[in-house]
């Protein structure tokens, strides 16, 4: 496992600027942790084709990062493609957390803010996606959350185990599409 906290990936030295590449973070196999709880951890993963890419493992924690908006979070600074991409072999992700720490805020990616491949038991909590780091202003993706038809157990806000469900829930705004749900 590695984890990955603090970070501008993707952009000049002040997060304000694109300056990236195909991946902003690509990890493959189980038990990453992006991001964290405190501003400290949060990278900002923007200006690339794709912020973060997880393939082929289990267990990733994706948190508290800014993914396609600059550092302050109150711009767009574009992946093309997507924010965040959970592909084929990912089952058993999170992103996002019950705290405002935690929250990522997803927004501004010329595509997908979160794309799903057909995958299991991916929890999307407490997140932002397609505003800004405030929630008070559109950022928008191009689509806001987009999962795979033959996805299943994935899980868009409460999860329904009835632990901190007042607190899973996104704010899913300012997209020209919110939510596709049986893709391809």
């Amino acid at each position: 496992s590695v984890t990955i906290t603090g970070n501008f990936i993707g952009t000049d030295v002040l997060g304000s600027s694109p300056a990236g590449g195909r991946f902003g973070i690509a990890v493959a196999g189980d038990n990453h942790v992006i991001g964290g709880s405190s501003v400290a951890d949060r990278n900002v993963l923007s200006g690339n084709v794709v912020g973060v890419s997880v393939s082929l493992g289990t267990g990733t924690t994706i948190r508290g990062n800014y993914i396609g908006i600059n550092a302050a979070g109150d711009a767009p600074l574009a992946n093309s493609s997507s924010g965040i991409s959970i592909g084929v072999g990912s089952d058993d992700n999170t992103l996002g957390g019950t705290t405002a720490a935690e929250r990522n805020v997803i927004s501004g990616n010329t595509g997908t803010g979160v794309t799903v491949a057909p995958v299991n038991d991916i929890d999307i909590i407490g997140n932002y996606v397609g505003t800004n780091a405030d929630g008070n202003n559109a950022v928008g993706n191009g689509t806001g959350v987009s999962v795979a038809a033959s996805a299943s157990d994935v899980f868009i806000g409460t999860d329904g185990d009835l632990v901190d469900d007042a607190l899973e829930g996104n704010l899913i705004s300012g997209n020209a599409v919110g939510i596709v749900s049986g893709s391809a």
